[in-house]
């Protein structure tokens, strides 16, 4: 929808101009005038038709030019005049030919008539089906270039339609009452909007159209003769004269009726008079009844059923009584264990409290402890490293002292060696 408000967005322009351009290929394809009603089209034609059908076959002349001309078929009259004015010369032309000799020419007239007229009618027969070939072909192709047109202008794909929605098959039609539910349908409303299921079901019914364009033309003419057309043809004529004999019928029910509900008026107040007479005869004897016999009668029963509904009010309320004390007995129950419960849920509710206060204040000091703790086994781990750091640094010093005392004894084994020697000399 446009908003005509505003001013125009992006959006409508876009639309306008996909309208547009649509609304030209249409016009292109199908120059039909605006003041024209397309719903009269098939019935205008087919009238048409069957006036052409209906025209009388003795005013053709006895000529044999009109003697060509009247071995047409009724649903034949198109535009062959300038056909068969050339088709006599051609025709003589061809039977000197055949025949070889002038003498030829002075034949019967069934004799040159006869081949002629044969090949006359496979012409007209193929004529016959060659214009309707090229009528269904231009639909055809139109129909298809529409529908081409509507699948380039519609949001929506033809194969997400659930369930055939859009399609005149009985199957399709069939399959879908046999559905538990329609919500599908409102799926596709929520999905799609209103324009475009517009557009889906116009693409449809374009394929539709062509569906049975081309069974009409495969069905009914390729498979069958030109007389199987006309019966098809003329059963269209039936159809539509049904209309004229339904108001026929119509206007003479409708005087039937018309007939009867006046007969049915004065049987009414016949009646009507006599039950009315009846009904005051009645209502006089009962009235007197009324005023003498009744009043007394139902003084008694009154009474009679007041007794019984005070004893019976009695012995309901002994019941109702007891029910009742049951009921307040249950009632202070409940009261107090609901009481219960909730002193109950009190003390809960405070020891919780206290307990998570202890948690707590106790894990509070254990983190401290631990906190503690863990400086304290870090520092000792500090002096193990710097005790362990000095032993390896003495061990070191030990060993070196022990090289030493080693090197010394050495020399001093030397010296007292070389003294020896010394003396020895």
């Amino acid at each position: 929808m446009f908003n005509f408000d505003s001013q125009p967005s992006l959006e409508d322009h876009l639309l306008l101009k996909q309208f547009s351009e649509m609304e030209q290929q249409y016009e292109l394809i199908m120059p039909i005038d605006g003041e024209y009603d397309p719903t009269w089209c098939r019935d205008t034609f087919l009238r048409q038709l069957f006036a052409e059908l209906e025209l009388d076959e003795t005013s053709t002349s006895s000529s044999a030019d009109a003697s060509n001309q009247s071995v047409l078929s009724d649903d034949s009259q198109l535009s062959l005049d300038t056909f068969l004015e050339k088709l006599n010369p051609i025709r003589s032309l061809d039977d000197i030919k055949v025949d070889g000799d002038i003498k030829s020419q002075t034949d019967t007239p069934s004799v040159l008539m006869g081949p002629t007229k044969a090949r006359y009618d496979k012409l007209l027969e193929s004529m016959k089906r060659s214009s309707i070939y090229f009528v269904f072909a231009r639909a055809i192709r139109r129909l298809r270039i529409l529908q081409s047109i509507s699948l380039d202008f519609g949001g929506i794909s033809l194969s997400d339609l659930p369930h055939k929605i859009f399609e005149w098959s009985m199957d399709g039609l069939f399959s879908r009452a046999k559905l538990a539910d329609d919500v599908y349908i409102d799926v596709l409303i929520r999905k799609y909007s209103w324009d475009e299921l517009n557009q889906a079901k116009y693409s449809t019914d374009l394929l539709e159209i062509l569906r049975n364009y081309k069974y009409f033309y495969t069905v009914a003419y390729e498979t069958n003769t030109n007389e199987k057309m006309l019966d098809t043809i003329w059963d269209q004529q039936k159809l539509l004269q049904i209309g004229e004999q339904l108001d026929n019928n119509l206007q003479i029910s409708i005087e039937e009726l018309y007939n009867i509900q006046e007969r049915k008026r004065q049987f009414s107040v016949e009646w009507r008079s006599r039950y009315e007479r009846n009904m005051v005869r009645n209502c006089k004897r009962h009235t007197m009844e009324a005023t003498l016999r009744m009043p007394i009668e139902w003084r008694y029963v009154r009474d009679y059923y007041a007794s019984l509904v005070e004893m019976q009010c009695l012995k309901d309320n002994q019941s109702v009584l007891k029910i009742q004390e049951q009921i307040e007995e249950l009632k202070d129950m409940i009261e107090k264990d609901n009481y219960a419960t909730h002193v109950d849920l009190f003390v809960n509710h405070i020891l919780i409290e206290k307990y998570e206060a202890r948690i707590i204040e106790y894990s509070i000091k254990l983190t401290n402890e631990l906190d503690h703790w863990d400086v304290q086994i870090g520092l000792a781990k500090n002096r193990l490293n710097k005790a362990q750091q000095q032993q390896r640094e003495l061990q070191e010093k030990i060993d070196f002292m022990r090289r030493g005392i080693a090197e010394v004894r050495d020399l001093i084994k030397a010296d007292a060696q070389v003294k020896i020697y010394n003396m020895v000399r």
